[in-house]
C-alpha cells in the first residue's frame, strides 16, 4: 500500500504530491520547508521513495552525510511534482 506524507498546513486547497527517490546506498534526511507554520523531516532510507504533499511554494532539503562531513541538496518541490493521471 502506498501511503502519501501529508505535513499539516492551513491551506489544504493548494497541495500538490511530490515523489523523492533516494537513489544512494546512504540513508538521508528529508526536510519539508516553506510551510506556513512549521517543517516537517522525515528519514528516507537507500533506494526507497517519499511521497508527501506539499504547497507550491515548498521546498526539499536532502541531508546526507559525506567524507566531508553533512552536504545539503535543496529542490523545488514543484521539480518532485506527481503528474495528475486523467
Amino acid at each position: 500500500m502506498l501511503k502519501i506524507f501529508s505535513p499539516p498546513t492551513v491551506n489544504t486547497t493548494k497541495q500538490i504530491v511530490c515523489c523523492y527517490c533516494n537513489r544512494t546506498e546512504q540513508t538521508i534526511i528529508a526536510r519539508i520547508t516553506n510551510l506556513d507554520e512549521h517543517d516537517c523531516e522525515r528519514v528516507v532510507f537507500p533506494q526507497e521513495c517519499f511521497f508527501f504533499t506539499a504547497p507550491y511554494q515548498a521546498k526539499l532539503e536532502i541531508y546526507r552525510q559525506s567524507a566531508l562531513g553533512v552536504l545539503q541538496e535543496l529542490i523545488p518541490c514543484l521539480e518532485l511534482q506527481i503528474p495528475k493521471s486523467r
